[in-house]
């Protein structure tokens, strides 16, 4: 029996995503390296979308992220892989990919963008509190500015209420 891919997003949740980001079907597939058709399967919850993937969209959501629009020389992943001091297994397991397809990306088959950008942030668990620490910051960010919108509207209140009794004082 073939084993169900596991789902890193809910179904629907993808449509809502590219919606927030103002974007269209090929532009989102544009953004992620894939087929309109691809994103349309993962959209639809035919397919699942690779974890990596959905972890660079949520960074994207959060904080744009700016991925390099080179694609990765094998010279660059192998180097990178062997100042981490990692195997070809670790690296791989790293961004959610088998060994084999590691190897062919070190023999010259091109590495997905996104995949190079979560590898580099140092894997999909380390991208994944990268995303925790941008959007807890943001919420934080959001916190204070409501909080200051409120203090704000406090004072605002407090001055107008002044203003009006001071008014009806004086009869104006």
């Amino acid at each position: 029996m073939a084993q169900k891919a596991e789902r890193y997003v809910a179904p629907g949740k993808l449509k809502l995503w590219r919606k927030y980001l103002g974007l269209t079907i090929p532009k989102m597939a544009e953004l992620c390296d894939v087929s309109g058709s691809t994103w349309t399967c993962w959209e639809s919850g035919e397919r699942s979308i690779p974890r990596a993937t959905a972890i660079y969209i949520a960074l994207h959501i959060s904080w744009p992220v700016d991925i390099p629009h080179v694609i990765p020389t094998p010279e660059d992943i192998k180097a990178l892989r062997v100042l981490r001091k990692e195997s070809q297994a670790k690296a791989a397991q790293s961004v959610d990919y088998g060994v084999d397809k590691w190897r062919s990306w070190e023999a010259g088959k091109p590495m997905p963008r996104i995949v190079w950008h979560i590898y580099r942030l140092g894997g999909i668990e380390a991208a994944k509190q990268h995303a925790l620490r941008v959007w807890k910051a943001d919420e934080e960010q959001q916190k204070m500015n409501s909080d200051n919108m409120g203090r704000y509207r406090n004072c605002h209140r407090i001055r107008v209420h002044h203003y009006l009794n001071r008014s009806r004082k004086n009869g104006i």
